[in-house]
């Protein structure tokens, strides 16, 4: 009966922060986070990971993957109902605690609610002095005959920046430590991933079991470099590290994270005429993928099954779009509230692409300098203002240069410029 009730359940749930019930398209960037984890579980350290692209783009979703296959490597259990991110960390983490002898600790983190500043990220870190706690007591999870004590029966010990390399030494030589930051374009104090790389950089020096992925939009890499290097440790950690890049699905991929879902819950076909039409007017694009999934599986379920049509699939534009206009309705007043220089410069950029589907890096300064041109006082520099709209811009994931595509600038989310040409004033 439990598993009726499940496939009765629209699985698509887009903008929910939940796993999409299949990551598609992700097999080469889950094998490269696969080996660094399985290299963990074994004693071995892991250089950063940074994980960047549009909104949209399933990096809330890897990060979950990360966290799911750490239980299972770790406590070989992958059970429990929770599905968002943050809820299925909590329970991993009581499950580390107390999971025998091979259990993980992890920490996670939203930039722009919990890492305001150097102490909110040592507040973030209460799971690893929790499990200092313990260690420094004797009641780790895993020594025979340890009890375990809960959260209130013991006293949490204050983290201090002097000791944290040290600290988080001890909580590795008891289990591998994994540090997963998401939205972490969002940071307000850009020390902090100074500090913080500092430290992940000397425990791997001394082997330590650890692995930190930093999840954001395009201009990540970019704001690492130019806000955190040339601090007391530098961004080395991050530029030896892994980059995996995450944009729209190839046509097969993203026609998977439709049908696949649609037929494992609830048994319902679409043909192949369908199929790509949806894939298409998704763009590929993995958040929209979701919400034609969910318009198309809720067509099935209420006609009772059948095979989806074309029909069907014109029939769900609707609702999908219902779904995705106010995305680009956000990310429009967002490049409003930027001033009229940025404006400009989106309005530019978007016309340049009409033309082409990539621009090389002088193409994009050339569009945006002659659309500010006028507009730039002589006592600005037109350079300074053409650079911050371009970072700006990456921020927003308007558009954004996909490590596979060296040297070229692309769209970030799909028909957002073709949006801002129709809303942009005369």
């Amino acid at each position: 009966m439990q598993r009726a009730a499940q496939d009765i359940t629209n699985p698509f749930q887009p903008g929910m922060g939940l796993s999409p019930p299949l990551l598609a398209g992700r097999q080469e960037e889950q094998a490269a986070l696969g080996r660094a984890m399985a290299g963990l579980m074994a004693g071995k350290p892991c250089n950063p990971f940074l994980v960047y692209g549009p909104r949209g783009t399933g990096k809330t979703a890897l990060l979950l993957w990360v966290a799911e296959e750490c239980a299972r490597l770790a406590v070989q259990d992958g059970g429990g109902g929770e599905k968002s991110l943050w809820g299925k960390l909590r329970q991993l983490m009581s499950r580390a605690e107390g999971g025998g002898n091979s259990g993980v600790t992890i920490v996670s983190a939203e930039a722009p609610i919990m890492l305001q500043s150097k102490e909110s990220l040592l507040n973030a870190l209460r799971p690893v002095s929790m499990v200092l706690q313990r260690i420094r007591t004797g009641v780790v999870a895993g020594l025979p005959g340890a009890k375990m004590h809960g959260e209130t029966d013991m006293q949490v010990l204050d983290l201090r920046w002097e000791n944290l390399t040290a600290d988080l030494l001890a909580v590795c030589q008891q289990s591998p430590l994994v540090l997963l930051i998401d939205e972490a374009h969002e940071v307000v104090d850009w020390s902090i991933y100074r500090e913080l790389l500092g430290v992940v950089s000397s425990l791997i020096k001394q082997k330590a079991p650890v692995l930190l992925v930093l999840a954001g939009t395009p201009g990540l890499p970019d704001a690492l470099r130019t806000q955190v290097d040339g601090g007391a440790h530098g961004v080395s950690g991050i530029e030896r590290g892994t980059h995996i890049g995450l944009n729209s699905l190839a046509a097969a991929d993203a026609a998977e994270a439709i049908s696949v879902p649609l037929h494992a819950h609830g048994g319902y076909g679409i043909d192949e005429a369908a199929l790509h039409a949806a894939a298409e007017a998704a763009n590929c694009y993995p958040f929209f993928l979701q919400c034609w999934g969910e318009a198309l599986w809720d067509i099935a379920h209420e006609r009772g099954g059948g095979t989806l049509s074309l029909r069907d699939v014109d029939a769900a534009g609707t609702k999908a779009k219902q779904r995705i206009t106010p995305l680009y309705i956000n990310r429009y007043n967002e490049l409003r509230e930027g001033g009229g220089h940025l404006q400009r410069a989106a309005v530019a950029v978007a016309t340049a692409f009409k033309k082409a589907t990539g621009l090389r890096s002088g193409e994009v300064e050339q569009a945006i300098e002659h659309a500010l041109r006028p507009h730039i006082p002589d006592d600005k520099d037109l350079w300074d203002e053409t650079q911050q709209a371009i970072n700006r811009m990456k921020k927003l994931g308007y558009i954004w240069s996909p490590p596979d595509k060296e040297g070229l600038t692309v769209p970030g989310t799909p028909s957002l410029l073709d949006y801002t040409l129709r809303q942009a004033p005369p």
